[in-house]
């Protein structure tokens, strides 16, 4: 039966097959432990149930704690990613990151661990409601109050994370959830995975930032962290919330560029576009703290969290309490998806002579719970892309993804085409060899460190993001001593 505990959704086939079984019935493939946690009991008090989210870095279940019955989301590392040590970082500095501090608008780290076979897990709170990535390509442009409402919960998290010694370093919508509440909304910010940890921390993991390599997306991170600078600190991470404020007001980013590599020369060398080009109605003072967060000098900038919040409470009234705009079907959050079931409306008591009175309101509500179902079940299908957890990480397991093109549900992956490389090269991502061409990834819009490896070739190395199909053209540079080198 499907969700029995006793089955697991093969990762091949799309079957479900009994957990005893470690290879697929239909094509004899190797289904990793992972994929088969269902129904396992964690630590003698997590039960894992369904998987609601997965990407390139691992896989996230829906659990609950034995005792107290607390819904929890459970998020396990793809064996294929152990292998690379800044992916193994990643994991232990999200969970260290986000528990050192403890702030209510940041998404709360309740255990981690490992398996008997050696799996490394986090034991997470379960969100319900949707990422501002997610509102913001719905809506374009937020309103100016609820604008105002996200980003002071945003920076009043920030000022905790920067008291703590700790610098984000890939804040963006994405990584923004909003967390419905009857009275308004609650703010959480995710996936400390990239974050730095400065001193005080045990985290025992490596340096993150390797030469060539930029660390957080670049659409969002500052002109520093464009340079690979090695001493980014908080004020890069206000430069990112200057972004989004941006975006929100203004539905366009403040720099220019048809394609990452001229957006990031856009950042670092010119100065942002005026929001009131794009939306005229923001008042000429919250367009000068927006252009002061986007100053390519940080000592130019605000210089704390606090700062920022101060100079952004003249536009934000303390009774003001903003409801979002959600979604008849709430967008999964990033890293998991909450199964949704109707509820039966509540038995009514009362007369014979009376049945009509309560028939008729039954029967809408009955007719609004199918309605409901039938939307959920289209919007699952046709964005399958959001529901997919956007972990910071890897690529998809090493399968024939060639074939998803042409199959309904192709929209969970994105292909990603490498020019200008020899025939011969060699695709990673994300320290993952994917020897198809082309590579799909899942479509989680996170950034990905692609490598492309040639003999008589330097290699080469960067961190994009790939939110839809996107073509790398690498020009690989011939080595001194290759056969096809050219002289100076």
């Amino acid at each position: 039966m499907p969700g029995d505990p006793a089955t697991y959704d093969c990762p091949h086939c799309g079957r479900e097959h009994p957990v005893s079984e470690s290879r697929c019935p239909v094509d004899g493939e190797d289904v990793p432990i992972v994929y088969r946690m269902r129904g396992r009991v964690l630590a003698d008090k997590y039960e894992v149930r369904g998987i609601i989210g997965q990407g390139g870095m691992g896989i996230v279940y829906e659990g609950v704690h034995s005792t107290v019955g607390q819904r929890l989301a459970i998020k396990f590392i793809h064996p294929e990613a152990m292998t690379s040590k800044s992916v193994l970082a990643r994991f232990e500095n999200e969970a260290h990151a986000a528990a050192s501090v403890g702030h209510r608008n940041i998404r709360g780290i309740q255990d981690m661990g490992v398996t008997t076979e050696g799996l490394p897990f986090i034991v997470m709170e379960y969100l319900v409601g949707q990422s501002l990535g997610s509102l913001l390509r719905r809506k374009k442009r937020i309103p100016l109050d609820t604008a105002m409402e996200i980003t002071m919960q945003v920076l009043g998290a920030l000022s905790a994370v920067h008291e703590n010694g700790i610098v984000h370093r890939d804040l963006k919508p994405d990584n923004i959830f909003l967390v419905e509440e009857h009275s308004g909304f609650h703010v959480k910010i995710l996936d400390f995975g990239l974050s730095r940890l400065g001193r005080g921390h045990d985290a025992k993991s490596i340096d993150l930032t390797r030469t060539g390599t930029m660390i957080g997306t670049p659409e969002y991170m500052s002109p520093e962290q464009a340079r690979n600078s090695k001493d980014v600190d908080p004020r890069s991470d206000l430069f990112s919330v200057g972004v989004i404020l941006y975006t929100m007001l203004t539905g366009q980013r403040p720099f220019e560029g048809d394609n990452h590599n001229e957006y990031i020369i856009s950042l670092t060398s010119s100065s942002p576009t005026p929001p009131s080009v794009h939306n005229p109605d923001i008042p000429p003072p919250l367009e000068g703290v927006v252009i002061r967060a986007l100053a390519r000098d940080r000592d130019a900038r605000w210089q704390t969290a606090l700062d920022f919040g101060q100079a952004l409470s003249a536009f934000h009234p303390a009774t003001s309490r903003p409801v979002i705009d959600m979604p008849d079907i709430p967008t999964p959050p990033p890293s998991e998806a909450p199964s949704m079931k109707p509820l039966a409306p509540p038995p009514v008591a009362g007369r014979r002579g009376g049945e009509l009175t309560w028939l008729l309101p039954v029967g809408i509500v009955a007719l609004l719970i199918l309605s409901g179902a039938i939307v959920f079940f289209l919007f699952t299908t046709t964005t399958m892309e959001r529901r997919l957890a956007t972990m910071d990480g890897s690529s998809v397991p090493e399968v024939k993804r060639s074939e998803l093109a042409s199959e309904p549900g192709a929209g969970r992956y994105h292909r990603l085409t490498i020019r200008g490389a020899p025939e011969d090269a060699q695709v990673f991502v994300d320290e993952i060899l994917h020897p198809e061409r082309p590579v799909f990834v899942p479509a989680d819009e996170v950034t990905h460190v692609v490598r492309v490896e040639a003999a008589g070739h330097e290699t080469w190395e960067k961190q994009v993001a790939i939110p839809t199909d996107v073509v790398l053209d690498v020009g690989m540079i011939d080595t001194p001593d290759s056969p096809d080198a050219t002289a100076p």
